[in-house]
């Protein structure tokens, strides 16, 4: 029950003298020595080709794997258990699947290379409808009960009405300017195309407005009034007022700024460099704070801002009320998309994987394997064991009924610990146990060998007769 931090062990053993082993080659052994065994990983969960992102429906996390480098065949999706973090099922949808808009118990995954739109019903876990497209669709934002879609080849914003599953609206946009990434602020959705920001009025499906920004936003946050777009060319971020549709600031922190997170009224800003904090009461860098190599995610939890960073392979730990880094954790993954779940942190986007890891917030490391122990149970001469006699259990847990047989002629006298129990249980284990049942003889009952089978020797002293004093005839005197 030893936690060990080493890849690999060495373990050394030493079989009991009564029911040995056996080694890989079907030989009794006596001793184990120098075997070479791999630690369990409890940090990492098995998906398919390239798990980027995903969507969490009651406790299923739905990851959508992206296959980046594989072939042009359907991919999948990965149903991950969040309780157990197991994967508990593989959904097959269409091409290179790279959104997921949930709408009410189903999905719409969204399938770059084929241009559809795989639908799963999250009750059964299954593809109920499949919608082609016929284009190729950057971004999606759901808006009542319509998902607006910015679809290139044909520059357009599409509504998607979530009931019928039909297209019922097509907004063009100019030409040579696909439609990029979305916000929807109140009825006004916020679309990115090139170095514009279009506002489209979702009641009327209309463009209302077009916003001249830095090089387009490559992603929109919303502070009050006030929305913030981030030009991942321009090196720069463009501060809208949502009220007038106007550009009231831009704050250049260089770099290509790609992801921000609110923390009241701060905005924590990473251009793939380092970190800034925007006040966006007065909208001024007031810190820069150094953290790993390309920050590209960050997920806040109480105070704390856990920004991944892909290239050094770890994360900073960002205390936000003194803003300070005071720690920096080995995650030993590529990944861009860090998802705050319950107490840990999804660690996603590392493509060439077909899995990703997982962090414990409790501990602040990546997570470990369960505390477990092992009841080792064998027996002393004259006798068997019946039921599993090695067992692994969690901390704290229950170990399954052993029971102490006795040959012919013998019976169970006892465990090595002291315990008469049979069958015995050991309950809530907190400790290694490791006993051996103890067998004693037993007696025919004497007298030519009549009386009761299996009658257990009585080895207590019986009292000489009383001496004979002579007297035959009673009373004597």
């Amino acid at each position: 029950s030893t936690t060990i931090s080493s890849d690999v062990v060495q373990l050394s053993y030493t079989v009991p003298v009564s029911n040995p082993v056996q080694d890989v080659s079907g030989n009794d052994a006596s001793s184990f020595v120098g075997v070479t065994a791999t630690q369990a990983d409890c940090s990492t969960i098995q998906t398919g080709s390239g798990p980027y992102h995903g969507a969490l429906v009651g406790t299923k996390y739905y990851v959508y794997n992206y296959d980046y480098f594989g072939a042009s065949s359907p991919d999948t999706i990965s149903v991950i258990d969040t309780v157990t973090n197991a994967n508990i099922g593989t959904i097959t949808v269409g091409n290179s699947p790279r959104f997921i808009i949930p709408v009410g118990t189903e999905l719409y995954v969204f399938n770059q290379d084929s241009n559809s739109i795989s639908i799963i019903d999250t009750t059964t876990d299954s593809v109920v409808n499949t919608i082609a497209l016929g284009r190729y669709i950057l971004s999606a934002t759901l808006v009542g009960q319509s998902i607006y879609l910015s679809a290139a080849a044909t520059p357009a914003v599409l509504v998607l009405d979530t009931v019928t599953n039909t297209i019922t609206a097509t907004i063009p946009f100019p030409a040579f300017n696909n439609p990029g990434a979305s916000f929807l602020v109140g009825d006004v959705l916020y679309v990115s195309k090139g170095s514009d920001i279009v506002a489209i009025d979702t009641l009327t499906n209309t463009i209302t407005n077009t916003i001249a920004v830095a090089q387009g936003g490559h992603a929109f946050y919303l502070v009050g009034t006030q929305l913030y777009a981030l030009n991942y060319n321009g090196g720069s971020v463009s501060v809208i007022d949502t009220l007038t549709n106007t550009v009231t600031d831009t704050l250049a922190i260089g770099g290509q700024p790609l992801h921000a997170t609110l923390v009241g009224n701060n905005l924590y800003i990473a251009n793939r460099v380092n970190v800034f904090v925007v006040d966006t009461t007065t909208n001024t860098v007031i810190n820069t704070l150094v953290v790993g190599s390309i920050p590209s995610g960050s997920a806040l939890v109480g105070s704390l801002l856990y920004v991944l960073n892909y290239s050094s392979q770890n994360i900073s730990i960002v205390d936000t009320t003194n803003n300070t880094v005071v720690d920096t954790v080995l995650v030993g993954t590529n990944s861009t998309q860090i998802i705050h779940i319950g107490n840990q942190l999804y660690l996603l986007a590392d493509l060439v994987k077909s899995n990703f890891k997982t962090f414990d917030l409790n501990t602040n490391a990546l997570t470990v394997c369960p505390l477990s122990h092992a009841l080792v149970y064998s027996a002393g001469p004259n006798g068997s064991i019946t039921g599993t006699t090695f067992q692994l259990v969690a901390d704290g847990a229950d170990g399954t009924a052993v029971t102490a047989v006795p040959n012919a002629g013998r019976v169970f006298s006892g465990w090595s610990d002291g315990s008469k129990a049979n069958p015995r249980t050991d309950t809530n284990v907190t400790s290694n146990v490791t006993v051996t049942a103890n067998f004693g003889a037993v007696a025919s009952g004497g007298g030519g060998g009549s009386g009761t089978s299996g009658q257990t020797i009585d080895t207590t002293p019986v009292p000489p007769p009383a001496p004979d004093s002579g007297c035959t005839n009673e009373p004597c005197s």
